[in-house]
């Protein structure tokens, strides 16, 4: 596909570009980062990519039954992992008109190339994040269930916190807690890292006061653009994965609402 010759070359042209992530803000709240969503429109195109980039081949992860994805996982370091996420053929045709929670498995099989969806935090008490985030005047979702299913059948539980009214869509992450499930990171392969997280915004201050808040462990810098840069290294060396345009104006379109 001509998209995954494009993105390895702007993948491969922004290694090195970006300073180091400092640590969090409130380690009161022992807060770290879980994952990276990159979303592609393809999952076997995306996943070959992740293969050329780190010489590991991701693990299927499995589907998410009615929402129209499906992704695979690639260990990134110790509590860590990437997700790669991608509309189901199994589960087309998507129809987000009937079933709102389809519209981002139908955007990003429309996509012209790879982007950063979004990123979580992980943390041991998920009750604390959500009444941090009400402390900033977010309004907060959950804790709420979610679960799926690995191919071989076993359940994967997990429970998370999502932020809502502060109109920066993708850039505030959101919280989770894998309760008894054993985390991704230790069930897929491993080979790459997750090295930190910078996130440009024209808005800085006001995004930095929350990251502070909720313990996110990523740096704000100020920029013209919004912009979430994932700086990995591989044995293959340096690459990063970066958010773009496409969501950027997906989430603009759903502002107020759960995005996820």
């Amino acid at each position: 596909m001509r998209w995954l010759v494009g993105a390895l070359l702007l993948v491969l042209a922004s290694q090195g570009c970006t300073p180091e992530t400092p640590p969090a803000q409130d380690e009161g709240l022992d807060a770290q980062i879980d994952h990276i969503i990159w979303a592609v429109p393809d999952l076997e195109a995306g996943a070959e990519l992740i293969r050329t980039l780190t010489g590991v081949d991701p693990m299927v992860g499995g589907v998410h039954p009615g929402r129209g994805t499906r992704n695979s996982l690639l260990s990134a370091g110790e509590g860590k992992y990437l997700e790669i996420i991608a509309p189901d053929p199994g589960q087309m045709p998507l129809d987000p008109v009937q079933h709102p929670v389809q519209a981002f498995a139908a955007h990003i099989s429309r996509m012209d190339a790879p982007e950063v969806d979004m990123f979580a935090f992980s943390a041991p008490d998920l009750d604390a994040i959500a009444a941090a985030g009400r402390d900033l005047g977010l309004e907060v979702v959950g804790p709420t269930p979610g679960e799926r299913r690995t191919p071989a059948g076993d359940l994967i539980r997990w429970s998370h916190v999502d932020f809502l009214g502060h109109g920066f869509g993708q850039f505030v992450p959101f919280a989770i807690d894998w309760l008894d499930s054993p985390h991704p990171s230790t069930t897929a392969p491993g080979g790459a890292v997750i090295e930190g997280i910078i996130v440009e915004h024209p808005r800085a201050d006001e995004l930095r006061r929350i990251y502070q808040g909720l313990g996110v462990p990523a740096e704000v810098v100020q920029a013209d653009q919004p912009r979430i840069i994932v700086r990995m290294g591989s044995e293959n060396g340096s690459f990063e994965l970066t958010s773009g345009t496409s969501l950027l104006e997906y989430y603009a379109a759903r502002s107020g609402e759960n995005i996820r």
